[in-house]
């Protein structure tokens, strides 16, 4: 799903991304899980994706950014329940980390 993106410098370190975005998402409700996709930077910042609450066709999409693996305060947070709006996410998150990664690398 979202093979067109570049993470560069990151990695994608999980990806069980399964959804159809031909299909209603409230017929791939056993797809909708806590854990489909994470991009690792460095193990400095992480880009997670989830489903909240988990196989719930009620749920959201939950895209975060974490830093130093501090999950109890993410550096952004959004959500959405819809694929469109979570590619456009995930895009602007990458990019969101990039600049603080080539921000801190200036510091140095």
């Amino acid at each position: 799903m979202f093979e067109d993106l570049d993470f560069t410098p990151g990695n994608v370190v999980y990806n069980d991304f399964d959804i159809n975005d031909k299909m209603p998402l409230s017929k791939q409700i056993y797809s909708l899980k806590e854990d489909l996709f994470q991009v690792n930077y460095n193990n400095k910042y992480i880009i997670d994706v989830g489903w909240y609450p988990e196989f719930n066709k009620s749920g959201k999409f939950n895209i975060v950014i974490i830093k130093d693996c501090n999950w109890e305060k993410p550096i952004e947070k959004k959500s959405c329940n819809d694929i469109k709006t979570l590619k456009v996410y995930i895009e602007e998150f990458s990019l969101k980390v990039k600049s603080l990664i080539n921000y801190k690398n200036q510091d140095l």
